[in-house]
């Protein structure tokens, strides 16, 4: 049977049957005070990699889980948008992409869970008292309740606005997804820089 040691150098070694391998449990080589280690009152087995780990503050925190897929991508170039016309953006500059899930302006998270996808436009050439529209595309349909819209007032001409919006979606291994930009009236140009954005992660735990 397995045997359960207490050494003389502050360790607990449990040996097995025939002594020729043990577990050690050892205490710190200093302590401040006396400390207690309380076991759950319950069964429970534990399993190689399933613990967490940490230097005590709590900063190298390892074992959890993490929210990627995750990507950020933005415009390499300026991209016209039609009057009154759902336009996709053609988001081609990548800022990160941690599994190369975003690809031909489109994100497919091949991992099943909920993901936070977020986007934001600068588009000109926006006049007085037309709107903008931001929406998230699902599988080539607009997402119901996805829609981010400002109407611009108190400009003569050529006015260049930003919308942002974001939305929670629950994603298979196959669904895609995309950003669609629209302007009311006249048509107007989403800027090739930062400010035109387009990104998402998974939601850890949700």
């Amino acid at each position: 049977m397995a045997e359960l040691r207490v050494k003389s150098t502050g360790t607990l070694k449990l040996f097995e049957n025939d002594n020729t391998s043990s577990v050690t449990i050892a205490s710190p080589a200093s302590l401040g005070a006396d400390r207690t280690v309380t076991l759950p009152d319950a069964s429970v087995t534990l399993a190689s990699g399933t613990m967490l780990a940490t230097d005590g503050d709590g900063s190298s925190l390892t074992g959890l889980p993490d929210n990627t897929p995750a990507f950020l991508a933005t415009l390499g170039a300026i991209q016209a948008i039609s009057a009154a016309t759902q336009t996709k953006i053609l988001f081609d500059t990548e800022t990160f992409d941690t599994d190369g899930t975003f690809a031909s302006y489109k994100f497919t998270p091949a991992v099943t869970g909920k993901y936070v996808l977020y986007g934001g436009l600068l588009i000109s050439g926006v006049d007085d008292a037309e709107y903008l529209q931001l929406s998230f595309y699902k599988n080539g349909s607009v997402l119901t309740g996805s829609i981010g819209q400002t109407r611009i007032y108190g400009v003569t001409a050529d006015a260049s606005p930003i919308i942002t919006s974001s939305v929670i979606v629950e994603s298979n291994t196959t669904d895609y997804f995309e950003l669609y930009g629209y302007v009311s009236a006249d048509a107007g140009s989403a800027e090739a820089d930062n400010r035109c954005f387009f990104g998402g992660n998974r939601l850890i735990g949700a």
